[in-house]
């Protein structure tokens, strides 16, 4: 009897668990989807623990430009607003502009195919806990 109530006691508290290690599932794997050309996007992945569950955060003040990794960006244009004119590179030559024509991001949705790859992956991860809790 006493196995049998540590266990219904140990089941009742099973969602929390299931969301942490769910949480670090999909953290690995965007931080694996991530592109690492400087690899601030992928130092700026995070869980963070919410009321009684755990998010998984991309961006902040590691990587302001995470939102339009994840969701991409439409053409537009980009002036100068400090400064008279852009300085930039092209082909080894510094060239200045006024404005550019951005042609656009596309959304690379590393976030959405981390939570799909480890949703795929739940039903073994929550059979494995519920295993462990139980033997």
């Amino acid at each position: 009897m006493d196995k049998f109530l540590k266990t219904l006691n140990s089941l009742n508290k099973l969602h929390t668990v299931i969301s942490r290690r769910l949480a670090e599932k999909i953290r690995s794997n965007a931080e694996r989807l991530a592109p690492t050309r400087t690899g601030r996007l992928k130092r700026s992945i995070r869980v963070v623990e919410g009321a009684g569950s755990y998010m998984v955060l991309m961006g902040g003040r590691e990587a302001p430009y995470a939102k339009f990794i994840e969701y991409g960006a439409r053409p537009h244009i980009i002036r100068a607003r400090r400064a008279m004119a852009l300085r930039f590179e092209v082909h080894g030559d510094v060239v200045y502009a006024k404005y550019v024509r951005h042609p656009g991001t596309r959304a690379q949705r590393i976030l959405a195919r981390a939570v799909e790859g480890s949703l795929r992956e739940l039903d073994g991860m929550v059979s494995r806990i519920l295993m462990r809790k139980i033997l």
